[in-house]
């Protein structure tokens, strides 16, 4: 589920490259124009038990997306078994009920092994910042597509600033907590 802001600042999920991740079954795409309206196609999707999960995208942090109606999400999510997974770009980092928090962003990649003036392999800064029953911490998330395409998983490595850096890597800048 995807608002007009969100579609409009990230696009359209590119469904063709989910078989890349192992995803083969049918995906139900809800394009709405309002947050209220993502927000109640969710509650609605954890309410399915045939669905395996929900996937809603906000852009920004509108009037409706406040600490109530995640609660809802999460209370709901926790009665149905079914995951919910509200993604917030634009946001200003607001409160929320999600029992998990993360940021991610992108990084840098390696260079390409057979050409350097192609980008290498995607790289992600993960940042599980807020959670319940877990310690936080930080880690490079990193796609490499021999060994995820036979895994069917990203590859995570400690964060950068903990330990040396690969040639081509560059640091992960420190960010404050508001």
């Amino acid at each position: 589920m995807q608002d007009h802001a969100s579609r409009r600042e990230n696009g359209y999920l590119y469904t063709p490259s989910l078989t890349a991740f192992g995803i083969t079954h049918p995906i139900l795409q809800v394009h709405v124009s309002q947050a209220r309206d993502v927000l109640w196609a969710m509650e609605e999707g954890a309410a399915c038990a045939g669905l395996s999960a929900v996937v809603g995208e906000i852009y920004g942090a509108p009037a409706v997306l406040d600490f109530t109606a995640t609660k809802r999400l999460a209370m709901r999510a926790e009665a149905s078994g079914v995951p919910l997974f509200l993604l917030r770009s634009g946001d200003p980092g607001v409160l929320s009920a999600a029992r998990a928090r993360w940021r991610v962003s992108s990084l840098p990649s390696k260079l390409h092994p057979h050409d350097n003036r192609s980008p290498g392999a995607p790289k992600w800064d993960v940042d599980l910042f807020r959670t319940r029953g877990r310690t936080p911490g930080r880690w490079v998330a990193q796609y490499d597509p021999g060994i995820a395409r036979a895994a069917d998983r990203l590859s995570l490595v400690s964060r950068v600033d903990a330990g040396t850096l690969d040639a081509g890597d560059q640091p992960i800048p420190e960010r404050s907590e508001r």
